[in-house]
């Protein structure tokens, strides 16, 4: 993968950002948030949004709307509880999805000139930033990792072998520590998801190019979120 294809798959990808609130946004924030019945209620919202609920769900919507300035007024709930009921057309505290993709859309029509120059902003500076780290010893550094765990020189690594040299391999530890695309490989938690979507056929194994585009698009979502919530 060369580095004007990492640099447009980042930017495809947007990163992780719900700036322009598609309909893949729209529907993955739906998921997280929906409860049993399928529906979005007020109350299950609140607990998200303000951390009392401390699920990976949770977090995950926390962290979209984190780093999407035109979502941001979700994290305070006096700005929009009126909305909310505005868009809850039977009043029983919950949203459908089509209501949810309403309430959310009417939040990316806010400022969103600014919010589009900001998220514009911040994916110039990753593509900077990915650019600048993107050097051959990083691309040496990536193929060892994966040779490591691919032991049986199959051509495809398994995310559990993965976890185990990652979680285990005091050795390897160190050496995603000092190569900075790699570091995010150190908490499975936040990259577990960017696996599932480079994994599209999902067997848990990555080839070797879907290998070097897991490793960049975690290192994206790690400095999108990161930017997004300093």
């Amino acid at each position: 993968m060369t580095e004007q294809q990492l640099l447009g798959y980042i930017r495809d990808c947007r990163v992780g950002s719900a700036e322009d609130c598609r309909s893949e946004t729209i529907a993955e924030l739906f998921h997280l948030m929906c409860e049993e019945d399928e529906m979005v209620g007020k109350h299950h919202l609140l607990k998200m949004i303000t951390g009392t609920n401390t699920s990976y769900e949770a977090e995950e919507v926390r962290r979209v709307i984190q780093f999407s300035v035109s979502l941001r007024p979700l994290l305070q709930p006096r700005t929009w509880s009126a909305r909310f009921d505005a868009m809850d057309h039977d009043g029983d505290g919950l949203l459908s999805f089509v209501e949810f993709n309403q309430f959310i859309t009417s939040f990316t029509s806010d400022e969103s000139m600014l919010a589009k120059q900001e998220e514009d902003l911040r994916i110039q500076q990753i593509e900077m930033q990915i650019a600048q780290d993107l050097t051959l010893q990083t691309m040496q550094h990536v193929k060892v990792l994966f040779d490591t765990v691919d032991k049986q020189g199959t051509g495809l690594m398994h995310k559990m072998a993965l976890l185990q040299v990652v979680l285990d391999d005091e050795a390897y530890r160190e050496l995603l520590r000092t190569t900075p695309p790699l570091r995010p490989l150190l908490y499975p938690g936040k990259w577990s998801s960017v696996f599932a979507q480079i994994d599209r056929d999902d067997d848990q194994k990555l080839n070797y190019g879907e290998f070097v585009e897991f490793i960049f698009a975690s290192y994206a979502h790690s400095l999108a979120t990161d930017s997004g919530t300093g």
